[in-house]
């Protein structure tokens, strides 16, 4: 038995920070009432190890991230700590442990407890992050089970503590993810973007941002209190030494509501070594470390196995020809999934008549909806039948043929329906017919509902209430389908903010589920998920309701799809998507996106594509602009030959043209099924080229264009130029979208559309609704200044 015990609360509450000592047994008990003697204060002992075990399959297991040392140990024990079969503390004391058994007890309290930043691993890190790595936003809370935290990262340039205003403008990304088990775990990529930001503004009193960035998230539920993470420090990849002794790093401030173990200041201090060529160096304990590059993988898992060696992501591959993927759908598709319906079988067949027609009709306009693998059938049947009770006609309008019961009130609304219960309106509510008064609470701004709706008075919650194959709710989800409907099927646009009773008709109950399915990028995820494993019918079924309603029945309907639509047969034709810098070819310039902006600064995103009149009916383009800011390295793409250096008459300004000679590579990044984004605008494939022809790639607009001669071959990694803004004879002209204008042709320099093809054909470059929110602030950024 051993001479000291733990001193402190073996029925800690939820959430709760408890401060846990011991005593020693040999000494008295206490001088005077009420004091014990704490065993870890006394200088000529050692100190206390602490540590936590968790009981798991009849075995107890260290959890080593728990481990402590010193006099006393703080622990918070979180949602999931209720259901551990036990729970223990032990402290070391020389070659003496004592234990204490720890039951935690719920508490009544909603609130997020704690915010941690960790590495991809889930720990907690001291040493700097780099640019291209994971972060990890870790929100722990106490009775927010399947509520969504939505988490932002900041930039910091504020003095003190907490979330500053000073930071309004240094905002990277915000993300949403559900609580399970009182934690959501948020991951953020530390994007190279991320730095022009951040190097954009400084801190009061600061010349620079200095050797490293520093980032924090803030959180929020429900409205409540903002809880601030601590910070984190992340190697500033533009940082350049001037003197032999920089000064010391900047320490990381602690911010409130932060975890205990907050990052610490440097162990060592740097020892003022140059910084070579090739990156900076950095002295983090005993040994020196070079940061080259600045950008670094994310840490690995060590593990008792093969070892894992990082490699980039594989690039998604493309869909071929499986003969079932793109069939039409069928009435019995509808009805092998859901059952037969014998009252709705006309409402049913006119549904299917509409999702066919628009799925043609995305096509032709060039923007197809993604319902074109058997997969993404079976999970988007699956996700409008668990709305619809099995596209039940019935069901096509919330509460106008069946309404809410007090129970099913409670089972969907949660929370909202309990308050209504303790404050005895529920009952009332629910008797009501319509169900005004209900939809109108429950679907409220203010009331856990946020979706541009208006408070409870406003009326809106009824207004905007379910409808359609996706049951869009409330005026926010009603503005962004009409957006979508304006920008996809403009043949069929309605303003539906203003007639939200449109969506009650089968041709807008299967445009606004489209809509959803599209806007939220639903298909992404659904393209990732095979197999019905409850965590995988949760993570799509999140995307749509976040409060996961229904997800079992979801299972069961996916589960029937995989067979009514043969998911388990889908074999297409599958050819790699271009893996870009595979040692035989590469995009022309690194992160190549179209203009979202024309030169003279107005939002038209088409300007910038290979067309007949697509300059709004006035002007043909020959190739894509490429946004990029003037001295952007310019890259061969393939093997070729330089075959023409010159500066252009015309707005060309500095040009490079080369003739390809890896003819087979270039072949192989062709897209046979490349649909025109901008069709409509004039956006064309070709204007009579020839695939099997001489190919050349031109690039105009450069800088600087003496990098080789003519009649040099260049390698595929091969710098040829640099962008910037050159015109006629050289001369810059005034723009608010610095671009590279990328051709290919088989007539080389030679003007007009005859003879070229449209790059987007060979060449995957991002499009306005494919760029991430730091790409389109940096189109923004650019489009502000006007640049000569």
């Amino acid at each position: 038995m051993s001479n000291f015990k733990i001193i402190g609360n073996p029925n800690p509450e939820v959430g709760k920070e408890v401060i846990y000592t011991v005593s020693n047994s040999i000494l008295p008990e206490s001088f005077l009432p009420g004091q014990t003697v704490p065993a870890g204060n006394n200088p000529f002992t050692e100190q206390v190890k602490w540590s936590v075990y968790i009981l798991e399959y009849g075995k107890w297991n260290l959890k080593e991230k728990n481990n402590k040392i010193g006099p006393t140990a703080n622990y918070t024990f979180n949602q999931i700590s209720l259901s551990r079969k036990g729970i223990r503390i032990v402290a070391q004391l020389g070659e003496e442990k004592a234990t204490l058994d720890i039951k935690p007890i719920d508490t009544i309290e909603r609130k997020i407890v704690k915010v941690e930043l960790c590495d991809a691993l889930g720990n907690l890190q001291t040493k700097p992050f780099a640019y291209n790595q994971t972060v990890i936003a870790r929100v722990h809370c106490t009775n927010l089970d399947n509520c969504a935290v939505h988490v932002t990262l900041w930039e910091d340039d504020a003095p003190g503590a907490g979330h500053s205003q000073i930071n309004k403008n240094n905002k990277a990304v915000t993300k949403s993810e559900l609580v399970s088990n009182g934690i959501a775990d948020i991951k953020f990529k530390l994007d190279i973007d991320f730095a022009k930001m951040a190097n954009a503004q400084l801190a009061k009193g600061d010349k620079s941002e200095g050797k490293t960035h520093e980032y924090y998230v803030t959180a929020e539920v429900f409205r409540q209190k903002t809880v601030s993470s601590n910070n984190i420090n992340v190697i500033n990849p533009d940082h350049k030494t001037t003197n032999s002794k920089p000064a010391a790093q900047k320490p990381v401030k602690p911010r409130s509501a932060a975890p205990a173990e907050t990052k610490g200041k440097s162990k060592k201090e740097e020892k003022g070594i140059k910084e070579p060529v090739t990156g900076t160096i950095y002295d983090w304990s005993e040994a020196v470390l070079k940061a080259i590059p600045m950008i670094l993988p994310d840490p690995i898992e060590v593990v008792n196995s093969l070892a894992k060696v990082f490699m980039p992501d594989k690039k998604e591959e493309k869909k071929g020809e499986c003969p079932n993927c793109e069939k039409d759908i069928t009435l019995d598709d509808i009805e092998r999934t859901f059952g037969i319906y014998t009252k709705h079988k006309i409402a049913r067949q006119e549904i299917v008549k509409y999702i066919n027609e628009f799925i043609k009709l995305s096509k032709k306009n060039g923007k197809p909806v993604h319902l074109d693998t058997c997969l993404r059938k079976a999970h988007f049947f699956a996700q409008v039948g668990t709305e619809t009770l099995g596209i039940n006609p019935d069901w096509m309008v919330e509460t106008d043929t069946k309404r809410y019961t007090v129970a099913n009130c409670k089972a969907t609304f949660g929370d909202r329906a309990k308050y209504l219960e303790r404050v005895g309106l529920l009952d009332d509510y629910c008797n009501d017919n319509p169900q005004k008064r209900l939809l109108n609470y429950v679907y409220g701004n203010g009331n856990g509902f946020d979706n541009g709706n208006g408070n409870e008075a406003s009326g809106d919650g009824y207004k905007f209430r379910g409808r359609g194959l996706k049951q869009i709710t409330g005026r926010g989800n009603y503005k962004d389908a009409s957006k979508i409907l304006k920008d996809v099927f403009p043949e069929h646009f309605i303003d539906l903010e203003v007639n939200p009773d449109k969506v009650k008709e089968a041709k807008y109950a299967v445009l606004t589920a489209f809509a959803y399915w599209e806007k939220h990028e639903i298909w992404k995820v659904a393209d990732t998920l095979k197999d019905s494993t409850d965590s995988n019918i949760k993570k799509i079924r999140g995307k749509v309701n976040p409060g996961l309603k229904g997800w079992k029945e979801c299972k069961v309907y996916f589960e029937k799809g995989i067979e009514v639509f043969k998911v388990n047969n889908c074999e297409p034709t599958t050819v790699s998507e271009n893996k870009e810098d595979n040692g035989k070819w590469r995009f022309p310039i690194d992160n190549p996106m179209l203009c979202m902006y024309s030169q003279g600064g107005g939002h038209k995103p088409w300007h910038g594509s290979f067309g007949e009149r697509i300059r709004d009916g006035s002007a043909n383009h020959t190739g894509n602009d490429l946004l990029a800011k003037p001295e952007t390295k310019v890259y061969a793409c393939v093997r070729s030959k330089v075959h023409k250096i010159y500066t252009s008459s015309s707005m060309a300004g500095n040009v490079v043209v080369l003739k390809v000679l890896d003819v087979e590579t270039f072949k192989s990044l062709r897209n046979e099924n490349y649909v025109p984004k901008y069709q409509r605008k004039g956006e064309i494939l070709e204007r009579g080229f020839d695939s099997n022809g001489t190919i050349y790639l031109t690039f105009w607009h450069l800088s600087k264009n003496d990098f080789f001669n003519e009649g040099d071959e260049v390698s595929y990694n091969d710098i040829i130029g640099l962008t910037g803004i050159s015109g006629r004879n050289g001369n810059n002209f005034i723009t608010r979208n610095p671009h590279l204008h990328f051709e290919v042709s088989n007539v080389g320099s030679a003007a007009g559309l005859n003879g070229k093809c449209n790059p987007s054909v060979y060449f995957k470059f991002k499009t306005e609704d494919e760029l991430s929110q730091t790409e389109i602030d940096f189109q923004n950024n650019l489009k502000d200044r006007e640049w000569r």
